[in-house]
């Protein structure tokens, strides 16, 4: 038999929303003490990690300027490092030019000092025959009998020539040696040559050029007049 109520009354209100659960209770029903230990565990190990996560996040971001300068300054200085390679390759390139021109030039003025002291050093009735290069070894180095690096053999040179006079030929080697330019004269042999019906005598000098004290080298300011 179905009954129908047909009055009305207080209806049910349904409760919506969430409800913390009551840990109290939750805690009453769990007797085990090694699992509440657990829990208590667990829970201050996530508050930890959390709060070191904050921290760490807190250096973070306070460093994240610092790291921006840094890149700044980094891409400074890399530009200054790359720079002064090109300036120290650039150095290199024009020291090894340099020093090739001065290789170049060394040689430049050698024959013309040895000619100029050999013409200042002539005395009268004496005449050159021929003056020559002899080619020589460049210096050894005693310990090793091999030839010293960077060094350049001596500027050898044989002097023949005529004289009418003994006396005119030892003037002449007495006047070769006060040059500072030229040293190590050795005298070769004389001998008595006839010329035109004339007995003269012939004879040899050879000597080394050197690089005179720079108390002997005079040099004269080149200008160039232009109009």
């Amino acid at each position: 038999m179905i009954h129908i109520n047909l009055l009305p009354g207080p209806r049910k209100k349904r409760s919506i929303g969430f409800t913390m659960p009551k840990f109290g209770d939750f805690t009453a029903s769990v007797k085990d003490p090694m699992l509440l230990a657990a829990g208590a565990a667990i829970v201050l190990s996530g508050a930890f990690i959390g709060g070191l996560w904050l921290q760490e996040k807190t250096r973070l971001d306070n460093l994240r300027p610092a790291a921006q300068d840094l890149r700044v300054e980094e891409r400074n200085y890399r530009t200054l490092i790359n720079e002064k390679r090109r300036m120290e390759m650039l150095r290199d390139s024009l020291i090894t030019q340099l020093e090739s021109i001065r290789n170049i030039d060394q040689d430049r003025y050698v024959w013309p000092h040895i000619l100029d002291e050999v013409a200042r050093a002539m005395p009268d009735f004496t005449w050159l025959v021929n003056l020559d290069f002899i080619q020589s070894q460049p210096a050894m180095d005693p310990t090793t009998g091999l030839p010293v690096e960077g060094a350049r053999p001596p500027v050898r040179f044989s002097i023949e020539g005529r004289t009418s006079d003994m006396q005119a030929y030892t003037r002449f080697y007495r006047q070769l040696g006060q040059s500072p330019w030229l040293t190590d004269l050795r005298l070769g042999a004389t001998q008595t040559v006839q010329e035109e019906e004339r007995n003269i005598v012939s004879f040899q000098i050879e000597g080394t050029f050197q690089m005179a004290d720079s108390a002997f080298i005079r040099t004269i300011p080149v200008t160039e007049d232009i109009r």
